[in-house]
């Protein structure tokens, strides 16, 4: 699908005329966002928003748009009203918190061709209480790892629950991953120097391994103690 074929699908001139103010984000003040850009992390120009269905559809476009679209996890408009939901300038981008902190939804349309988005989108979610993720390969791992999070437990890839024919072809696990202790203005500066270690292959074989409901046990008990530890409990 072209740009303009997408654009004239799912975006509407209102939405391109008369965007929604962005960068006016909680936890994005102008100094976080100012040290995000002196780091080199790409501004998408995101914002919250609240039009479930505008970003459902966004979703939907970006994973047609992509043969590993389905990597990404959709939700229902209902769920998405629950959640934090973010969305670039131009409804390319997006990243969704669910309430307990798990940072779901990570899109990005391939007719985007910048650079570097899931940065943005990850240190957003982070700063917006994403706390948690879980992501399908190694791939998504190492992106996730250069944004502060860490891979705790690896889940077999199950076939039984996957639809997704590039899924099923390529079967890759499914790892659990957790936010690491650093602050926000240290992950930012980490993520642009490329400062975080990527794991090895043999790190992530190595993993604790469970199936799916145990490992977001163990990861959820392990980011607790972590909370408790740095006294983010209230």
């Amino acid at each position: 699908m072209s740009y303009k074929e997408w654009k004239e699908k799912f975006v509407s001139n209102e939405q391109f005329t008369e965007p929604e103010k962005h960068n006016i984000i909680k936890g994005i003040t102008p100094e976080i966002r100012d040290l995000m850009d002196n780091n080199g992390i790409t501004n998408m120009q995101l914002s919250q928003v609240d039009d479930s269905e505008r970003f459902a559809k966004a979703i939907e476009a970006a994973k047609e748009s992509n043969p590993h679209g389905g990597s990404v996890d959709t939700h229902t408009i209902e769920e998405l009203k629950t959640f934090k939901t973010f969305l670039s300038s131009n409804d390319m981008a997006g990243v969704a918190v669910k309430p307990d902190g798990d940072i779901v939804a990570v899109f990005k349309n391939s007719n985007d061709k910048r650079k570097g988005a899931v940065n943005d989108l990850i240190i957003t979610a982070r700063a917006n209480g994403g706390t948690k993720m879980n992501c399908y390969g190694r791939e998504l791992v190492k992106k996730y790892e250069q944004c502060g999070y860490i891979p705790v437990a690896r889940i077999p890839f199950n076939a039984d629950y996957v639809s997704d024919p590039e899924l099923l072809e390529r079967k890759p696990d499914v790892y659990a991953m957790m936010k690491n202790s650093d602050t926000l203005e240290d992950v930012i500066k980490k993520c642009g120097q490329r400062a975080y270690k990527y794991s090895t292959r043999e790190e992530l074989d190595n993993l604790p391994t469970f199936e799916y409901d145990r490992a977001l046990m163990y990861r959820d008990n392990l980011l607790k103690a972590q909370q408790i530890l740095n006294n983010e409990v209230d």
